[in-house]
């Protein structure tokens, strides 16, 4: 999906964004690309709640265009210490978001959903220019299903705060 996130955005039913419980513009969050999920260095930075709702249409492209190669490379490298690799070897390898959706086990469907998040809200928002009244996605401690949605919730930054050398 080498795309614009402008573009990937215009393919898709529009997503709700929540940034400490109020509605923001989809243009003012980027996501961090390097020390995704790591502590923040720097004064003043302030681990601030996220949710976000995307459609599950965004998900399952992504999971149809990713999971094939990880289940090619777990079936030629298997590791039985790795419980993801397990769980698609028990479901006869599933590689089709679909029918992993259909038929996977609930515990198989989340571990997906958590292997791809971060790929999922880097090709929505992007990770390029911040504006100076935005967000900065650091982290995703909740994925889930509602509906036609996938939640996931998280914290951020706001771009107003000091982090140098760690936004790109």
């Amino acid at each position: 999906m080498s795309m614009t996130p402008e573009i990937i955005r215009n393919r898709y039913q529009k997503g709700h964004y929540e940034v400490a419980g109020k509605l923001v513009a989809v243009d003012r969050i980027k996501v961090r690309s390097m020390n995704f999920g790591q502590p923040w260095r720097g004064e003043e930075v302030e681990n601030i709640a996220y949710e976000i709702k995307l459609h599950l249409q965004l998900a399952t492209d992504i999971i149809n265009w990713q999971l094939p190669d990880y289940v090619a490379d777990a079936r030629q490298f298997p590791d039985e210490q790795n419980l993801l690799d397990r769980l698609l070897a028990e479901s006869g390898w599933i590689s089709n978001a679909e029918q992993l959706m259909k038929t996977g086990s609930e515990l198989l469907r989340q571990m997906v959903l958590e292997e791809y998040v971060h790929e999922m809200i880097s090709q929505w928002f992007g990770d390029g220019q911040l504006s100076k009244d935005g967000y900065v996605l650091n982290s995703c401690n909740e994925v889930g299903l509602e509906n036609e949605f996938i939640i996931i919730k998280g914290y951020c930054r706001n771009t107003a705060s000091s982090s140098a050398y760690q936004d790109f």
